[in-house]
């Protein structure tokens, strides 16, 4: 197995009201991490690069793998799992603020979905720019507005009900 890792940027302040980035990151998560089960106060999306794990939200789980990803909405219970055998490597985004919601109504995410199959355009703009991971997450804090170019454009054209999600 590829060395564990993560890198995580977060802004210690808040310079725009509307739309604040809290944090950002990539990790290659250890086989069987865990976080939660736990509340988010902020929006959360990981997109996958690659493994598979298990998310839980809303009394449903869900089996994400690669090029999917998955959003953590805030005020809502979740959990989720990296698998033992191939273990998670994700991007995250956190955010929160006014125009987070209106973000989320023009993406894949919209119909209350959480999880989606990434769209191509949020793929190669992921991979490219998070290949400069500090750089980019730096950018990301100070720029929110490049968040609103990444998302509303990119996580996919249609919702996507994951087949292992169970009821």
């Amino acid at each position: 197995m590829a060395d564990v890792y993560k890198q995580s940027f977060k802004q210690n302040y808040t310079n725009n009201i509307e739309l604040s980035i809290f944090n950002c990151g990539l990790e290659r998560c250890a086989p069987g991490q865990t976080w939660g089960p736990g509340i988010r106060d902020h929006y959360l999306i990981h997109y996958i690069v690659s493994g598979r794990g298990t998310y839980e939200t809303a009394g449903r789980t869900f089996v994400p793998e690669a090029g999917e990803a998955f959003l953590v909405r805030p005020e809502e219970p979740v959990y989720y799992q990296a698998d033992e055998e191939e273990p998670w490597e994700y991007y995250w985004v956190g955010f929160s603020g006014p125009s987070a919601p209106l973000l989320l109504a023009q993406t894949a995410f919209s119909g209350g979905a959480p999880v989606v199959q990434a769209g191509q355009q949020l793929r190669q703009a992921l991979r490219i720019q998070f290949a400069l991971r500090q750089v980019h997450c730096r950018l990301l804090l100070v720029h929110p507005d490049r968040v609103v170019a990444l998302v509303a454009g990119g996580a996919g054209d249609k919702r996507h009900q994951h087949a292992g999600h169970a009821g």
